[in-house]
This record gives C-alpha cells, sequence and structure tokens, in this order.
C-alpha cells in the first residue's frame, strides 16, 4: 500500500485529485489543507510520497519542503504546478522535491508519477533536467569533484542510487542501517559537492562520460 498525502487547500483541484487517487489499485490518500497540516500528517503516520501545491499556505511549496523532510525523511515530495506559473524547479530539487506535476493532470499521469517517485525516481520534464545537468556541468569545470574521493562502500551506494534504489533498500542490500545509509549519503553529498540524490545521479552520470 502506497500512502500519498495530498496537501492543496484548493478544494477543488484537491477533490478531483483525491478522487484519482482513490481509483488507483493500492494507493491510499490523506489530505492537508495547509502547510501546517501537512507537518502534522507526516508526523502522526508513514506518507510516502506527498503531493504539495507549489503555492500552499502560508509560505509556498518551498516553505514546506524543509519542515516535511525533517518530521520525515523518507517522504517524498512531488510539487502540484498550474499551467504558467513561473518557478526554479533547481531551488525546489535543491530542498527536496522529487519532481512535478501539472495539477490538472489526468489519471493514469498521477499514476504513473506516483509509482515511478514511489520506486524512488524522479519525475521531471526534459526543460527541467537541463537547468540542473548545465548547473553541475560549471561546478564541476570551476572545481572538478573526484569519484576517487569516494570509500569502496559509498560506490556502492552511488551505484545503488543510479539504479533507482531507496534508503530503505539499500540498507537491506548492503544489510545496513537506514542511519548508516544516511551517513554515508551525507559524506558523498560533501565529498562532490552536490545536495540532493538526483544532483548526484547527474554528476555521476556527468563525471562519467567525461572520462571516457
Amino acid at each position: 500500500m502506497i500512502t500519498v498525502g495530498l496537501a492543496d487547500g484548493r478544494k477543488a483541484v484537491s477533490a478531483r485529485l483525491s478522487m484519482a487517487l482513490t481509483e488507483v489499485p493500492g494507493v491510499a490518500c490523506v489530505l492537508a489543507a495547509d502547510a501546517a497540516e501537512a507537518v502534522r500528517l507526516v508526523r502522526a503516520q508513514v506518507v510516502d510520497v506527498m503531493l504539495v501545491d507549489l503555492h500552499i499556505a502560508p509560505a509556498g511549496a518551498l516553505g514546506l519542503l524543509d519542515p516535511v523532510l525533517q518530521a520525515s525523511p523518507e517522504t517524498r515530495p512531488v510539487i502540484l504546478v498550474a499551467p504558467g506559473s513561473e518557478f526554479d524547479p533547481a531551488v525546489l530539487v535543491a530542498h527536496g522535491a522529487r519532481g512535478f506535476l501539472a495539477s490538472d493532470a489526468d489519471g493514469p499521469l498521477l499514476r504513473k508519477c506516483v509509482n515511478a517517485v514511489h520506486g524512488g525516481e524522479y519525475w521531471l520534464a526534459r526543460d527541467q533536467v537541463g537547468p540542473l545537468l548545465q548547473r553541475l556541468q560549471q561546478r564541476s569545470l570551476a572545481e572538478p569533484p573526484s569519484l576517487d574521493l569516494l570509500t569502496p562502500r559509498e560506490h556502492d551506494i552511488v551505484r545503488a542510487i543510479l539504479r533507482g534504489s531507496s534508503n530503505g533498500a539499500i540498507a537491506s542490500d548492503f544489510a545496513l542501517s537506514p542511519q548508516t545509509v544516511r551517513n554515508h549519503l551525507s559524506s558523498v553529498y560533501l565529498k562532490l559537492g552536490v545536495s540532493t540524490r538526483l544532483e548526484l545521479a547527474l554528476l555521476v552520470m556527468h563525471l562519467q562520460r567525461t572520462a571516457r
């Protein structure tokens, strides 16, 4: 069972999306009308994926991501974006967003997004990946990181991330505690100068291409 949190104060949008989610086999939907309710929700129960309105009260999605992930690091937020909205995907990804979905998405697209993000993937459009990759390329030219800095175990974990494994799956595969996996990831991020799993994956693929 995948528990999906829907943090959206727009009644019409919330009603439509929650109805669509209830029709997806193996998915349970729980609702939050604002940021405070969203934080209370992830503290009270396991929420695997959280759909968050870009403009959720009071401070928007950017103001909600850090509190949600501090309360529940395993929750994977996806930002709901209305047509024509202006936002910086790189900033939101840096704060933990795992993808972006149009708030008028139909049921099949919603299902694909939830399943992909729950499976450890990012849900991004090509025009959102481009700026992230460009930023990483510029950073690597200014101060090139090296995969040689990583320990053998950190290399194992990076390979698992490139396969789309979640922290829980990595812990199980390598007989590690979840906290140990998080410690290894923090070390990898620090050594390579990245702050999210997506940035890590893009950077490693870029370094592997340039090394050929």
